[in-house]
C-alpha cells in the first residue's frame, strides 16, 4: 500500500512514504478517507518503530484550467501537478493519529481552496497521490542537566 519513496539523514532522519494506489475521487476529503485505513496503520507501525515523531501530510493533485488559444474561440485544457502539505504536526502515541491527520486534512483543503478562490480558474482533475512525511522528534535534544 505505501511505498518508502526516500530517506534523508539531515541533523534528523526524514523518511518519505506514498500511497501507490488508484486514488478515483477529485474531492481531497474523500481521497483522505479512502486512504485513511492504511494511513493509520503506517503510523501506527512507525511509532513502534520511532516513538514520537514529526508528520507531515501532503497531496499531489492534478490541476486543470481551461484556456482560449486563439481568435476563434477554441478552448483547450492546461494542466499541471500541484503540491499541497499541511504543517509538521507531533504525534508521540496512537490516540493521537486521527486528530493529527484530520487537523493536516484540514489545512490541506484550506490551501487547495485558497488557490482556487484566488481567481486562478483552475480545478482538481485527479488526486495523484497521498504523501506521508515522518521525522524523528527529539525532546530536549540540546538540554542540560544541572546539578547543585
Amino acid at each position: 500500500m505505501w511505498q518508502r519513496v526516500r530517506t534523508l539523514r539531515l541533523p534528523t532522519l526524514i523518511v518519505h512514504y506514498a500511497y501507490r494506489h488508484l486514488i478515483d475521487t477529485r474531492d481531497v476529503e474523500t481521497a483522505f478517507k479512502e486512504t485513511y485505513p492504511a494511513l493509520e496503520t503506517l503510523l501506527t507501525e512507525l511509532l513502534v518503530i520511532h516513538g514520537n515523531m514529526r508528520v507531515q501530510l501532503s497531496i499531489t493533485v492534478l490541476m486543470e484550467k481551461d484556456i482560449t488559444l486563439d481568435d476563434d474561440g477554441e478552448v483547450t485544457i492546461k494542466s499541471a501537478m500541484i503540491y499541497f502539505k499541511s504543517a509538521n504536526h507531533d504525534l508521540f502515541d496512537s490516540t493521537g493519529i486521527e486528530t493529527l491527520v484530520w487537523l493536516c486534512v484540514g489545512e490541506i483543503v484550506d490551501k487547495l481552496e485558497t488557490f482556487v478562490q484566488n481567481g486562478s480558474g483552475w480545478r482538481v482533475g485527479s488526486i495523484d497521490q497521498v504523501e506521508v512525511n515522518v521525522g524523528e522528534l527529539r525532546l530536549f535534544q540540546n538540554a542540560r542537566v544541572r546539578v547543585h
